[in-house]
């Protein structure tokens, strides 16, 4: 795809992969940064950066530390795990200063979804980033029909930690992880081409595979979610956003999307009827919603 790919150092010199891609059309808009989710890796949005190039953008993604092509945090490779999200947030500035900056143009726009807009979301809110918009994708605000509420969880998963199971799975994370690996248990896209090409490249390439997360990543992301949830958080964030919401998400509350929407000063939210988790890995016509959202949103990408 014509990319520049390779590894850099992130905060304690952790290895993180990116790629890199020039627009495949003109005029030039700017540069797209993706920010995925919880165990993806760069080639499951390959599709999506053509899209974005034949837009006009360059594009720029990395995995995150713990998943893809990145160092992992633990000796066992298939548990998703982290301490804080703070890491995931010092690794963003090396991402920018070493790939982004000295070799994407600006303008800068966000691309982020599920856990990668949560993070994103921080950094918007700490106003010391370089990005003009941005748009998250079924961002990771909330769990959905939990009889426990997320502050709750978080205390119960710190308890875990001090005693000393921070690295240990979340109970009954690898019977369900074993069962969203069939298509008709998945929670992620009802488009089965597009499920089944994503777990083609991690039988090709299992190095990418990640498994379920760890009680030290689950205490990490629930503190987090209680971060964005926060009544005085939102309106700290000056940059304008768009928020994508699933219909059927069963992986984050397509409710806390829309409550959080309807309070934005700067751009707003839709929900794509019918559409899972991932958005961008669904069928087409629900892409479609996606994109027609995308392009009226950022600047210059509406056709003419």
């Amino acid at each position: 795809m014509g990319a520049v790919s390779g590894h850099i150092d992130g905060q304690d010199l952790t290895r993180l992969r990116f790629a890199r891609w020039q627009a495949t059309a003109q005029p030039h808009r700017g540069s797209v940064c993706v920010f995925t989710g919880r165990a993806v890796f760069i080639e499951k949005y390959f599709e999506t950066v053509r899209e974005l190039r034949a837009r006009g953008f360059e594009v720029a993604i990395m995995d995150w530390r713990g998943q893809g092509g990145s160092a992992r945090m633990l000796g066992n490779p298939l548990k998703g795990h982290i301490t804080t999200f703070e890491q995931y947030l010092a690794d963003i500035h090396f991402f920018m200063r070493d790939i982004v900056l000295p070799d994407c143009r600006g303008p800068y726009f966000v691309l982020a979804h599920s856990m990668g807009a949560n993070i994103l979301m921080q950094m918007l809110a700490q106003r010391t980033h370089w990005f003009d918009r941005a748009v998250f994708v079924s961002p990771m605000l909330d769990l959905p029909g939990t009889r426990l509420s997320v502050p709750t969880l978080r205390r119960i998963a710190e308890v875990f930690c001090y005693a000393g199971f921070a690295a240990a799975l979340v109970p009954g994370g690898t019977r369900k992880w074993r069962e969203t690996q069939t298509f008709e248990n998945n929670p992620l896209t009802s488009d089965l081409h597009r499920f089944e090409r994503n777990l083609g490249v991690t039988s090709q390439v299992p190095e990418l595979m990640l498994g379920p997360p760890t009680i030290g990543w689950f205490h990490a992301a629930a503190r987090a979610m209680e971060v964005v949830l926060e009544p005085e958080f939102t309106p700290q964030i000056r940059a304008p956003m768009l928020l994508v919401g699933a219909g059927r998400d069963e992986v984050v509350s397509s409710a806390a999307i829309e409550d959080i929407g309807y309070g934005l000063r700067g751009g707003g939210f839709v929900i794509v009827d019918g559409a899972r988790h991932e958005i961008l890995q669904e069928r087409d016509w629900l892409r479609d919603q996606f994109w027609a959202a995308f392009d009226a949103f950022i600047p210059g990408t509406r056709q003419d």
